[in-house]
């Protein structure tokens, strides 16, 4: 069983993960011109999101340069961002300063790699906004409460698979 107590799957090469440049354009070609998602509008997904974050996490404040997530150290929980700005910082292993490579705001969820694949986050995550908001969401709570509603499981990982195309996309 994997980390998520599920069945480990045939090797992805096996699950055609990897499809070939003429799949890829055949796939765009045919491609609706929108993306479905649960959510009709973007103030709908929000209200989806805020629920479920709600149900299984706390609220948590952080203030300005607060590290939320510490890179290389195993973390129990990942976080749904309500308000305000976080940057993500990759840690130098050469002596040079190190480089923020992206931000994350309102509506985004950070940690969710941990979560998924039980690794530890590749990156250290600090408030930058005076304050910062955040859900936190154990991962034993979530696990515990998707096991008991298989609804909120399907928005989880719909939320989460749509949020990581989006940064693949970046």
């Amino acid at each position: 069983l994997g980390h998520l107590g599920c069945r480990r799957a045939t090797p992805r090469a096996a699950m055609g993960c990897a499809p070939s440049k003429a799949a890829t354009t055949e796939a765009r070609a045919v491609a609706p011109s929108y993306r479905p998602t649960l959510a009709s509008d973007e103030q709908e997904y929000a209200e989806l999101s805020e629920k479920l974050f709600s149900n299984a996490g706390k609220a948590r404040t952080l203030k300005q340069n607060e590290v939320l997530i510490e890179e290389g150290k195993m973390t129990l929980s990942f976080f749904y961002i309500r308000e305000g700005e976080v940057s993500l910082i990759k840690k130098s292993a050469d002596g040079t300063p190190d480089k923020q490579i992206a931000k994350r705001s309102k509506g985004n969820i950070i940690g969710e790699m941990s979560f998924l694949t039980g690794e530890a986050p590749g990156v250290t995550i600090i408030a930058k906004s005076p304050t910062v908001s955040v859900w936190e969401v154990e991962h034993s709570r979530v696990l515990a409460q998707l096991q008991s509603n298989p609804h909120d499981l399907g928005l989880l990982f719909k939320m989460m698979a749509t949020y990581l195309g989006d940064r693949i996309s970046e």
